[in-house]
């Protein structure tokens, strides 16, 4: 209906509406990726660099979870250097999120610290909370990966400290990092229970990338 009557800005709005439950949820990545390749076409219609930026990002991670990572990097990237260009503090850092997933599928797990430091350390500066939650969740993770349990078991609880009761994101995230700090504390029982709460946190939310992580 918005195409038909020219409302570019509410056919920008359908889109991101269309491409975000696709790309997050448990739509298969081809069908995904043909979703937010129609974003990306829409905001350039449209003249959104932010949709273009976004569908970037979400591009980037779809790539990488089909095992493209060279092309993830590029194309995460290109969603970071478009906020940036934005100027919009928020989403550079909150951006991100796509460039430390595309490490973490990978298993990169110094690049991921890296840019999960960076968005927290952004956020920081604008007091930001949402975004910062999960940043320091995913932080965790990675420093637990690298054996740095105590700065993840800190960072794990300064996102604790942030995230709201219904940030499935966040609220998995952290209970992954508990169970990644636990395994390589000789504590398995702690690690299992940890690790059966942040499945089923994010089963229910039917949550693609933190199923596929929570197992």
């Amino acid at each position: 209906h918005a195409e038909r009557a020219g409302a570019t800005a509410l056919l920008l709005e359908a889109s991101v509406a269309v491409a975000a439950p696709r790309f997050y949820g448990m739509t298969p990545v081809d069908e995904a990726a043909t979703t937010v390749e129609e974003l990306i076409d829409t905001s350039r219609r449209a003249g959104s660099r932010m949709g273009e930026a976004r569908g970037f990002g979400y591009l980037g991670r779809l790539a990488a979870l089909d095992g493209r990572f060279d092309e993830a990097r590029v194309l995460t990237r290109a969603g970071v250097a478009a906020m940036e260009e934005l100027g919009r503090a928020l989403y550079v850092g909150g951006s991100r999120h796509w460039t430390g997933y595309v490490e973490v599928v990978a298993e990169e797990w110094a690049a991921a610290a890296r840019e999960f430091r960076t968005s927290v350390e952004l956020l920081d500066t604008i007091g930001e909370r949402s975004y910062l939650s999960t940043s320091a969740a995913e932080l965790a993770i990675a420093l637990a990966k690298l054996g740095r349990l105590e700065e993840a078991l800190a960072a794990a609880d300064r996102s604790d400290s942030l995230a709201a009761v219904d940030d499935v994101a966040s609220q998995t995230v952290i209970l992954i990092a508990r169970a990644e700090v636990a395994c390589r504390t000789a504590d398995p029982d702690r690690a299992v229970a940890f690790a059966l709460e942040a499945v089923n946190a994010a089963d229910t939310a039917q949550y693609s990338a933190e199923r596929f992580r929570s197992r």
